[in-house]
């Protein structure tokens, strides 16, 4: 009897402990099952935490990004040293606004405004200038750089204005000859709606492209030209005509329109400009306000230049010559067009010039 009830004890025994273990493997499983799932959603969130986080952070750095520039921009204007700036009183200082001013010849002009000590405000679509040609200037007290296309209206008091907003170069002016006509009429037409308003004097980039196809060698300033108003130049030759003949138009403009021209631009919307305006420039009924004979213009047509900063690839005769020339190909001559600028005019000091006067610095 004994012996049977400690056998039936030890069977109990042995099926409580089979169940027991059973029962912690069971645990097991589902710990693990249950360790799994939770990993798998860690990973899962993870991945979604990562992609919106590296979202946000491109958004970030898109925003983040102009700033840093800016702040680059400080940094340089505090550690830069500029070039040399002669001093001039309030009453010499002339306030000048430059288009196309981060351009080849544009930047250059800007160099000499600045050393001689005016205060000179640049504005660039940089569709072929280019900041690093100014970026010299950039935190200099005297200078200012606006991002601006001059197709739209400009509001800023100044006391000259030089135009030389627009693409130069064949391949520039043919890749879009609407925008370069447009930048030569309608960004003209403003400048010297600006000009008028203010009573600022403006001289007038134009070029020998207004002679065409020159049937008179060499060209005077009262030759007409020979120019195809359909041909592949004609957006740039045409360009320049009219604006000349804009400048000529605003320049026969009777007095009282350009008085109340200037009247509901002081009544009008703030300037682009973040200068602070000096003086009463353009204000009605000054001095500045009421001029003889309209608009006072210049009208400079500038033959083939060359020099710093111009593009390899400009398109015209010196730059094809010099890239020819280190490429080892035979140098292209196509035609006789004896044009040129001379470095001892542009040392000279500027000179008022005649109003309405076409000054035309090719070689005679």
């Amino acid at each position: 009897m004994l012996s049977q009830a400690l056998l039936r004890l030890a069977s109990a025994v042995s099926r409580r402990r089979m169940k027991l273990l059973l029962g912690i493997a069971l645990l097991a499983y589902v710990a693990s099952i249950w360790g799994n799932l939770v990993n798998m959603s860690f990973l899962l969130n993870r991945s979604i935490q990562e992609n919106g986080e590296l979202k946000i952070e491109s958004r970030i750095e898109e925003i983040v990004e102009p700033l840093r520039e800016k702040i680059r921009d400080l940094e340089k204007s505090f550690t830069q040293k500029y070039p040399p700036v002669k001093f001039l009183s309030e009453k010499d200082r002339k306030r000048i606004l430059v288009t196309g001013g981060a351009g080849f010849v544009g930047s250059h002009l800007t160099d000499k405004l600045m050393m001689d000590g005016h205060e000179v405000t640049v504005v660039d679509n940089f569709f072929t200038g280019r900041k690093r040609n100014v970026e010299h200037w950039i935190g200099h007290e005297n200078f200012e750089l606006i991002n601006h296309d001059v197709v739209e209206p400009l509001y800023i008091e100044v006391d000259q204005i030089y135009h030389l907003a627009s693409p130069a170069s064949p391949p520039s002016y043919m890749y879009n000859p609407i925008k370069t006509l447009k930048t030569n009429t309608i960004g003209t037409l403003n400048m010297l709606g600006l000009a008028k308003r203010v009573g600022a004097r403006l001289l007038l980039a134009s070029t020998s492209e207004v002679y065409g196809d020159p049937e008179v060698h060499p060209q005077t300033e009262d030759y007409w030209g020979h120019v195809n108003p359909i041909g592949p130049r004609a957006c740039y030759d045409e360009g320049k005509r009219v604006a000349e003949t804009m400048c000529y138009a605003y320049m026969k403009q009777p007095p009282d329109l350009i008085t109340e021209n200037r009247a509901s631009h002081q009544d009008g919307k703030a300037p682009v400009s973040g200068r602070k305006s000096r003086g009463t420039c353009g204000a009605p009924g000054s001095p500045s306000s009421v001029l003889q004979e309209g608009v006072e213009v210049r009208v400079a047509r500038i033959f083939n230049t060359f020099g710093p900063r111009m593009h390899m690839n400009d398109g015209r005769v010196v730059s094809n010559f010099i890239l020819q020339a280190l490429q080892g190909e035979p140098l292209t001559r196509p035609g006789e067009r004896p044009r040129g600028t001379h470095e001892q005019q542009r040392q000279q000091p500027r000179q008022p010039g005649e109003p309405g006067r076409t000054y035309d610095p090719g070689i005679r």
